[in-house]
């Protein structure tokens, strides 16, 4: 006998509606939108992605994925904690002016925070030839300081010494081993909000995870 154990997960708090993409054009449909033979099927309801239930969602899912990952990946797996100095940060900002970026507060941490793991991993597959698998996610510091810095986990068979000399914009802080508690871990930032911003975070996901900032 096999007994099933159902988890009621509540839904998103603040749901949106958007037109139903089975009737827009798409490459999918060719060009050729079926009939809708019920109009209240017109507007379907989406997560804000931005409400708590919305980020314990997007939290469980990533969890699964990385449990996964960690699993099933033959390269060796670093627990990683990326900063900034003040220096790069200026310079990470002027980088950012003259892409057009006109934001602040969380977005304009999370661009500098894209700029920086961007140039961080196109530095180490023109020199090292290969792509850098990564799954990184920012935060911001306590006791009102609220220095910007990463969270993730980082797979690669090179040793751990090029990591700290390739990340050039703070200090790179490598952990002694990777588990499956390592991915519970750095996913629980995901849900982490500011309680005087009240802002959502943004991730930074290597080839394979495919989320922002792939690579």
């Amino acid at each position: 006998m096999v007994t099933f154990i159902y988890r009621r997960t509540r839904m998103c708090l603040y749901p949106k509606l958007i037109m139903n993409p089975k009737y827009k054009v798409s490459k999918k449909n060719k060009g050729v939108i079926p009939e809708m033979k019920d109009k209240r099927v017109m507007m379907i309801p989406v997560g804000c992605n931005r409400c708590m239930e919305c980020r314990k969602k997007k939290s469980r899912e990533w969890n699964v994925r990385l449990q996964e990952e960690i699993r099933n990946q033959s390269m060796k797996g670093y627990f990683m904690t990326l900063t900034f100095s003040d220096a790069s940060i200026v310079k990470l900002m002027e980088i950012a002016k003259k892409e057009g970026v006109d934001f602040d507060g969380y977005e304009l941490d999370n661009k500098i925070a894209s700029l920086a793991v961007r140039r961080f991993t196109e530095n180490w597959r023109v020199q090292k030839k290969k792509s850098l698998r990564h799954w990184l996610i920012t935060e911001l510091g306590h006791s009102g300081t609220e220095r910007l810095h990463l969270h993730g986990l980082i797979w690669t068979d090179e040793p751990k010494e090029d990591l700290m000399k390739f990340w050039k914009w703070g200090i790179c802080d490598t952990g002694k081993f990777v588990s499956e508690r390592s991915a519970s871990y750095i996913t629980k930032y995901v849900t982490k909000m500011d309680v005087v911003k009240d802002e959502s975070k943004d991730l930074d996901v290597s080839n394979g995870q495919k989320e922002v900032g792939s690579q």
